[in-house]
C-alpha cells in the first residue's frame, strides 16, 4: 500500500521523504509529539526522519509499562489516575465544563 504523509509546524524539516513509515505509525509519533507516553503494546513506531535535530533534543519518547504490565496479568480495568488523566486531557479539548 501507498500512502501520503504530511507533517507540518516547528522542528519539521520540510521536503524530506519518509522511507519504511506505515500506518500504524501515525499514533505513536501524534502520542510523542504531544508528550504523552506511548503504550507498550501499541503496534508502530515513532516516525522520527522529518524531525530536526532540535525538535529531536527536545522531545522524550516515553512508553507506558504500567498499562502494559496490566494487560499482561489480565486485567484491563482503568485506575483512579487513568480516569484522572483522561478526564483532564477532555476537559482540555472542550468535551467537560469545569
Amino acid at each position: 500500500m501507498d500512502g501520503i504523509l504530511f507533517l507540518s509546524g516547528p522542528g519539521i524539516t520540510p521536503g524530506g521523504p519518509v522511507e519504511g513509515a506505515h500506518l500504524w505509525d501515525i499514533a505513536p509519533t501524534v502520542l510523542a509529539l504531544m508528550g504523552v507516553p506511548i503504550p507498550r503494546e501499541m503496534d508502530g513506531h515513532v516516525i522520527t526522519a522529518p524531525f530536526s535535530e532540535e525538535l529531536l533534543g527536545r522531545l522524550s519518547i516515553q512508553y507506558d509499562e504500567t498499562r502494559s504490565e496490566r494487560l499482561s496479568q489480565g486485567t484491563s480495568e482503568m485506575v483512579d489516575e487513568d480516569e484522572r488523566i483522561i478526564r483532564e486531557r477532555l476537559e482540555a479539548l472542550g468535551y467537560f465544563n469545569s
